[in-house]
């Protein structure tokens, strides 16, 4: 399917709040602008100006989306020397200083919806900042470190990684600090850290903490978790950097990281070890990994090389029959961090290095919503080419449907099957009550889906057939009939689900090229 990218800036230029000390904040003079609007027709990528006060120091922005998937971003801008920390509100992005100073922000919310930051006070010193009120609150971790990330545990508790220069006998190491009321540091590995390099950290279920690492002197990616008081280290691969680390829904590690070349990989952790995938046969530099709410693995990088042969800002998510590879906008791209929001759509913050700019992208589907009574109607949602139509008597009483277009690359996966580019989700609340309504027994409602030629690729036409997914698998819509004259999928369904046209290739895949370590 080819992807029709949008662009749409704001106007950059926020304005800066003085202050230094512990307690800094307030919001500043906002540029009011007009938000983005969505796609006319189809869904599509949306971007926007979050400051445009950068400089090299500033490639390094950290992205969270809220309960609301609001997207929150901490930043450095050049005025003051200073770490940002900036929310969308509606039309206009808000900002404030949180300390100045200051670089490498990494930001965290906690249970309440109240952020965290970590970052690096020039000297340099690892500073930890919480928002209180209005002000931002901050504590020294620990002096002559660097901050390398953050993440609250089931109590909202900060832990955090930072390293500190020199030998292990002054003090030289990555740590790992938790906060119990002051600062209980450990040392995670005791070498002679002379340059920053990438770390990465992830608590599970039992707020146990995983890092991945790499030193720049063995030049490898390493990964290491705390066993009872030692700390267990192995290597994930040679001649890697800057490691992404995310755990899934089971526990276990999935990590990206950049392959000296320069190339993405990907990692995961199976019994035996480490496997390992190449992301991208091109150039690509500083991934940033999420999983969706199916463990899928996607990833947002850059491509360093210059135009005109340079791909800039780049999106992958992974499918079983390898990596789908996007091109979203070609600019001299930093440092993107990704975040998924609810609905499994990519929201990605990054350094445009050509324009000293921060932005953000995000990817904009355009929901269909309808009221519709005993005596029927239809939901037609122009953006992916799908029409409901719903009997007479569908519902006991009125209803009110959406229609939701999904990402594809964050679908339940679909084993042997290929999607084309169609899959969405249906529901119906009654309008009094706000419950969930679903078509009465008996009843039923017509889908058909459009598609085109290019959409369905490589998959065989006469395969192609609307499925449900029941929570585990993919489901057979039995009433589906695909018309390849008119390249139409129609089905009809008696219930109200996510649903995906799938087909097949009559293509045995071959196993991802895969190493271990």
């Amino acid at each position: 399917m080819k992807t029709k990218w949008l662009l749409i800036s704001l106007l950059g230029g926020l304005a800066l709040v003085l202050g230094t000390g512990l307690a800094l904040g307030g919001w500043s003079d906002n540029v009011q602008a007009q938000a983005p609007d969505a796609p006319a027709v189809g869904p599509g990528w949306l971007f926007a100006t979050v400051d445009d006060d950068g400089d090299p120091d500033s490639t390094s922005s950290s992205l969270v989306l809220d309960g609301d998937d609001t997207p929150h971003i901490a930043y450095h801008v050049v005025t003051g020397d200073a770490v940002r920390y900036a929310v969308l509100d509606g039309a206009a992005w808000l900002s404030e200083t949180v300390a100045t100073s200051a670089v490498g922000p990494i930001l965290a919310f906690d249970s309440s919806g109240d952020p965290h930051i970590a970052f690096t006070q020039r000297g340099p010193n690892a500073i930890y900042a919480q928002k209180a009120g209005a002000s931002w609150v901050t504590d020294t971790v620990e002096l002559t470190a660097a901050a390398g990330d953050i993440a609250l545990d089931g109590a909202d508790n900060p832990r955090i990684l930072q390293w500190r220069m020199g030998p292990p006998m002054v003090g030289g190491g990555l740590k790992y600090s938790v906060w119990t009321g002051g600062w209980d540091i450990q040392v995670v590995e005791a070498e002679w850290w002379k340059d920053g390099a990438g770390f990465s950290l992830a608590l599970d279920g039992s707020d146990e903490p995983h890092v991945a690492y790499n030193v720049v002197d063995f030049d490898a990616v390493y990964y290491a978790v705390l066993s009872g008081t030692t700390w267990i280290r192995e290597t994930v691969v040679l001649s890697g950097l800057m490691p992404s680390l995310v755990l899934d829904s089971a526990g276990d590690s999935h990590m990206v990281y950049t392959h000296r070349g320069p190339w993405a990989e990907y990692a995961y952790q199976v019994a035996s070890g480490w496997v390992t995938e190449r992301i991208d046969s091109e150039p690509s530099v500083s991934p940033a990994l999420a999983l969706d709410e199916f463990d899928n693995p996607h990833v947002a990088y850059c491509d360093p090389r210059p135009r005109p042969v340079g791909d800039g800002l780049k999106y992958a998510y992974r499918t079983a029959s390898g990596w789908v590879i996007e091109e979203i906008e070609w600019i001299a791209c930093a440092d993107p961090q990704l975040a998924l929001d609810s609905l499994g759509n990519p929201h990605i913050s990054f350094y445009d290095l050509e324009n000293d700019r921060i932005r953000y992208a995000h990817w904009a589907t355009e929901q269909v919503t309808g009221t519709i009574g005993t005596g029927g109607g239809t939901i037609a949602s122009e953006s992916d080419n799908t029409i409901l139509n719903i009997p007479q008597d569908t519902f006991t009483a009125t209803v009110v449907v959406t229609h939701t277009p999904l990402f594809v690359g964050s679908t339940p996966p679909a084993a042997d099957l290929l999607g084309i580019g169609h899959a969405f989700d249906v529901t119906a609340v009654f309008e009094g009550s706000g419950g969930e309504a679903q078509p009465a027994p008996g009843e039923t409602v017509t889908v058909t889906v459009g598609y085109t030629d290019e959409e369905r690729g490589v998959v065989v036409e006469d395969t192609l057939a609307l499925y449900s997914w029941d929570g585990n698998d993919w489901v057979l819509e039995p009433t589906s009939q695909v018309d390849t004259g008119a390249n139409t999928v129609t089905a009809t369904p008696g219930h109200f689900s996510i649903w995906a046209v799938l087909g097949d290739t009559h293509r045995v895949f071959l196993p991802l090229v895969q190493q271990s370590y």
